[in-house]
C-alpha cells in the first residue's frame, strides 16, 4: 500500500486476514473500507484528516479488535454507516458518535460495550438504524431518544438496561422494528407507542414490565413469545386486571415454616434474616450433594407433587451485598439451554444464601458412570456408546452457548461429572454454572479481562473450587489470564472419562494416575505401531464389550486430549467443537432414536 495514493474502495471481507490494521491504510483516500469476517487483532487506528474528509462506509465487524472507538472518529462528518459488532472493544459508547451529522447505520452489536447508552447519540437526527445488542450496556434509555427521529430499526435486546421504556420513543413515527428483550426494563409500556403506525415488529420479553399493552398499533397482534418474561403484561381487550404472571421463586421465607406458613410462594428474593427457618426448610430435605466447591444440594418438596434441588450456598466467600447478588443471579436466571439446568429462583440474606432449580430424578454422569462415591452403579445398564457421545455432544453445546451467547461470556470453572445431569433418555443437563460470579471478589484481585475471565491473583480462588484432575493449568497461581479456555480443559477431561471409563484421577498404594497422561502417552505410543481400531480397543472402557464405532471412538479421544493441552491457546473454542463433533457424526447404535445435532 507504500505506493498508493488514492484509494476509493476495498473489499476484503472474509479472507482470513490477521495482524493489527496498517495506519497507512487510512491515508489514501478511502470511501469504502470493508475487512469484516476476518482475523485482525488490535485498536481501531485512529485515522488521518484525509480520511476524515472521504470515509463514508467502514466495516471491521467480525474481528478480535479492542481498545474502544478513536474519539477522532466524531470528526469523520461523511461517514454514512458504521459496523464494528462482533469486535472485543470493551469500551463505553462514546457519546460524539452524535455528532456525526451524516451517520446512518450504527451497528455494534456484540462489541464489548459498557456503561450508559448516551444521551446525545441521536443528536444529529439522522441515524436510520441503531443496533446495540448482546453488550453490558446498563442504566436507563435516554429519555430523549425520541431525538432519533430517523429511526425505523432500534435493537437494544441482550443488555442489562434498567429503568421505564421512555414516552419519547412514541416520537419514533418512522420506526418499523423494536426490540428490547432480555432487560430488566421496568413499568409500563407507554401508550404512546401505540401511535406509531409505521411499526411492524416488537420484541419486549424478558424484563420486568407491567401493565397493559397499548390499545392499537402492532399491540393488538403480538406473538406471545415477544411479551412472556415480564412481571404481568396482558392485552388491553381484557376488562380484567392484569395477573401477574412472574415465575415465582420456589424457595419461601424460611421464617414462614417456624410459624406454620402455608406454601405459598413470596417474591424473588424475600427478607428475612434466615434464623431458624433455615433448620425447618432444609429439615424437609434430603441431601442429595455433599459439600462441593459452591455448598450443599437438597432435594426438597414445594407441594403439589413438585420436587426441586436446592443449593444452600457457603457463605464464606459470597457477595455481601444483596443488589449484587441479586443482579448476577438474574444474569445466570436468563441462560436457557436444552443442555442446562436452569435456574428456578433464589434466596438471599447475609446468613442464607440460596439457589433453587428443577430437580433431576436420573441423577448425574457421575452417578451413571462411576455409581455414587465410587461403589459402582449396579443398579444402572453400562452407558452405551450413542449415550455417551450424547452426553459428549450436549454438555458441548451447552457450554458454547453459555460462552458466546453472554458478554462477558459465563464460565463455568468447576465442569465435572457431578455436574452433568442426565435427564430419561441421558440428555445432559449442565448445572452449577457460573456459581463463580456469585463469589465476592478480593480488593486486590485484578479486574475481569473483558472476555468473563479474570486476573492471575483472583484464579487462586478458581482452583480451590474447581474439582481435582478437571481443573485447567492456569487456574493455578500463575501469571496466566484466565477466560473460558478453563472449561475447555474440564471438558476434555470429561470427554476422556466419558470414553474411558477410568475416573480423571485414580489413587493406587503407590502412585497416581492422571487420566489426561494416560490417553495422552498410550496415543502417543500407538501412533504408526497399532491401527487405529486396535488403539480404540486398548483406551474405550471395556465395559462397552466391544460394542463402539472405531471411526467415532479414536477422533472423539483425539478431541479430548487437544481439549487438554497444557497452553490455553492451542485449545479449540466450544463453539468449534460442536463443529468437531458434527463432523464426527453421531452413531447410531440399535435403541438409539433420539437426534443429537
Amino acid at each position: 500500500m507504500s505506493g498508493c495514493t488514492r484509494l476509493a474502495e476495498l473489499h476484503l471481507r472474509g479472507n482470513q486476514l490477521s495482524g493489527s490494521i496498517p495506519d497507512a491504510l487510512f491515508d489514501v483516500g478511502l470511501e469504502t473500507l470493508d475487512m469484516s469476517s476476518n482475523a485482525l487483532t488490535g485498536v481501531l487506528p485512529s485515522g488521518s484528516t484525509r480520511l476524515a474528509e472521504t470515509l463514508q462506509w467502514l466495516d471491521l465487524s467480525g474481528n478480535q479488535l479492542t481498545g474502544g472507538i478513536p474519539a477522532e472518529m466524531a470528526l469523520f462528518f461523511n461517514l454514512r454507516y458504521l459496523n464494528l459488532s462482533s469486535t472485543d472493544l470493551r469500551t463505553q459508547l462514546p457519546p460524539e458518535l452524535g455528532l456525526l451529522r451524516n451517520l446512518t447505520v450504527l451497528d455494534l452489536r456484540s462489541s464489548g460495550l459498557c456503561g450508559p447508552v448516551p444521551g446525545d447519540l441521536c443528536e444529529s437526527g439522522s441515524l436510520a438504524v441503531l443496533q446495540l445488542d448482546g453488550n453490558s450496556l446498563a442504566g436507563p434509555i435516554p429519555d430523549n431518544i425520541g431525538k432519533c427521529s430517523s429511526l425505523y430499526l432500534l435493537s437494544m435486546g441482550h443488555n442489562s438496561l434498567t429503568g421505564p421504556i421512555p414516552a419519547g420513543m412514541g416520537e419514533l413515527k418512522k420506526l418499523e422494528i423494536l426490540r428490547l428483550e432480555d432487560n430488566n426494563l421496568t413499568g409500563e409500556i407507554p401508550q404512546q407507542l401505540g401511535g406509531l403506525e409505521s411499526l411492524l415488529a416488537v420484541n419486549i420479553s424478558h424484563n420486568r414490565l407491567v401493565g397493559r399493552l397499548p390499545a392499537s398499533g402492532v399491540f393488538q397482534s403480538l406473538d406471545a413469545s415477544a411479551l412472556e418474561g415480564n412481571l404481568g403484561v396482558c392485552s388491553p381487550l381484557v376488562a380484567e386486571p392484569c395477573v401477574m404472571n412472574v415465575p415465582k421463586p420456589l424457595v419461601l421465607d424460611p421464617n414462614e415454616y417456624t410459624h406454620g406458613g402455608n406454601n405459598n410462594d413470596s417474591d424473588l428474593a424475600a427478607n428475612g434474616d434466615g434464623s431458624g427457618g433455615e433448620t425447618a426448610l432444609l429439615s424437609k430435605a434430603t441431601e442429595i450433594g455433599r459439600g462441593g466447591a459452591f455448598g450443599t444440594t437438597y432435594r426438597a418438596s414445594v407441594g403439589e407433587g413438585r420436587v426441586v434441588a436446592v443449593k444452600k450456598l457457603s457463605t464464606a466467600s459470597l457477595v455481601e451485598s444483596r443488589d449484587e447478588f441479586d443482579r448476577e443471579a438474574r444474569v445466570l436466571g436468563k441462560a436457557r439451554h436444552p443442555n442446562l439446568m436452569p435456574l428456578k429462583g433464589y434466596y438471599w440474606t447475609p446468613q442464607l444464601q440460596l439457589l433453587v432449580t428443577d430437580y433431576a430424578p436420573h441423577g448425574s454422569l457421575e452417578g451413571r458412570l462411576h455409581g455414587k462415591d465410587g461403589e459402582g452403579a449396579a443398579s444402572f445398564p453400562p452407558l452405551t456408546w450413542a449415550e455417551r457421545f450424547r452426553v459428549v455432544a450436549g454438555t458441548a453445546r451447552g457450554l458454547a452457548y453459555l460462552h458466546q451467547s453472554f458478554r462477558p461470556p459465563v464460565i463455568h470453572y468447576n465442569l465435572k461429572p457431578s455436574n452433568i445431569l442426565l435427564d430419561s433418555r441421558c440428555n445432559p443437563l449442565i448445572a452449577d454454572f457460573g456459581l463463580a460470579r456469585l463469589l465476592r471478589k478480593p480488593k486486590q484481585q485484578q479486574q475481569p479481562d473483558g472476555n468473563g475471565g479474570v486476573g492471575a491473583m483472583g484464579s487462586c480462588r478458581f482452583m480451590q473450587s474447581a474439582a481435582m484432575g478437571y481443573a485447567a493449568p492456569e487456574l493455578a497461581c500463575s501469571s496466566l489470564r484466565v477466560n473460558e479456555k478453563c472449561d475447555v480443559y474440564g471438558f476434555g477431561v470429561l470427554v476422556l472419562e466419558l470414553v474411558t471409563g477410568r475416573r480423571a484421577v485414580e489413587y493406587g498404594e503407590d502412585d497416581v494416575a492422571v487420566l489426561t497422561d494416560q490417553v495422552r502417552v498410550a496415543l502417543e505410543q500407538g501412533a504408526g505401531v497399532d491401527d487405529d481400531g486396535a488403539a480404540a480397543e486398548r483406551l474405550v472402557d471395556p465395559a462397552l464389550r466391544g460394542e463402539f464405532p472405531e471411526e467415532e471412538a479414536l477422533p472423539v479421544l483425539k478431541l479430548g486430549v487437544v481439549c487438554t493441552s497444557q497452553i490455553p491457546s492451542n485449545r479449540p473454542s466450544m463453539a468449534e467443537v460442536v463443529q468437531i463433533l458434527q463432523v464426527i457424526r453421531a452413531p447410531s447404535l440399535p435403541g438409539c432414536t433420539a437426534q443429537l445435532f
